[in-house]
């Protein structure tokens, strides 16, 4: 897969965390990442307002994003590890960035 298609994917899952549109959310997560969602949740400024990809690192089988997400309490940037599996790109890590 591209760089183009992975900008794609991490941006629409923003544009997902952002609307609330939990489906589409929990559909981009490796299911072992199910778990870490309260905490994540609870890491995430209130009334999300926007979010925006400030960095990008493709590779042959996934790669690397970190999307600043911002809201009425501040912002927060999210590090996202991505994997290809099959036609898509799936998040297997995230975590705050310190």
């Amino acid at each position: 897969m591209s760089e183009v298609k992975l900008r794609e994917t991490a941006e629409k899952h923003a544009a997902a965390v952002v609307a609330g549109d939990v489906a589409s959310v929990l559909s981009d997560l490796d299911p072992s990442l199910h778990e870490q969602i309260p905490a994540m949740v609870a890491a995430m400024p209130q009334n999300l307002s926007g979010a925006e990809l400030s960095s990008l690192t493709a590779e042959a089988t996934g790669g690397t994003t970190e999307t600043r997400y911002v809201g009425s309490s501040g912002s927060i940037v999210v590090r996202a590890t991505w994997e290809l599996r099959g036609d898509r790109y799936v998040v297997t890590a995230a975590a705050p960035v310190e």
